[in-house]
């Protein structure tokens, strides 16, 4: 079987966060992954189209599940670059 590539995972609609890769992603990490600005994150957070969660009650970091990013992968057609949190 040949290795899956990040525009494999565009049109797999059973495609998985693949291992190694953490299971929540800071706002900086889920703009290199995707290849976007942190703002552009930011925006995204805001508008509730992109889940987040903190870890302390309402502060700190805003962290965002991996699944979440595959999931807004494969609704609007963006590029992985997972490698980029390796």
């Amino acid at each position: 079987m040949s290795e899956m590539t990040s525009n494999d995972i565009l049109f797999s609609r059973n495609a998985e966060v693949p291992a190694g890769i953490p299971a929540a992603l800071a706002v900086g990490q889920v703009a290199r992954v995707l290849n976007l600005k942190e703002e552009t994150i930011k925006r995204a957070l805001t508008s509730g189209a992109l889940p987040s969660f903190r870890l302390i009650d309402g502060k700190g970091w805003h962290l965002v599940r991996s699944a979440d990013v595959l999931e807004l992968v494969q609704q609007c057609g963006l590029v992985l670059h997972w490698e980029a949190v390796v």
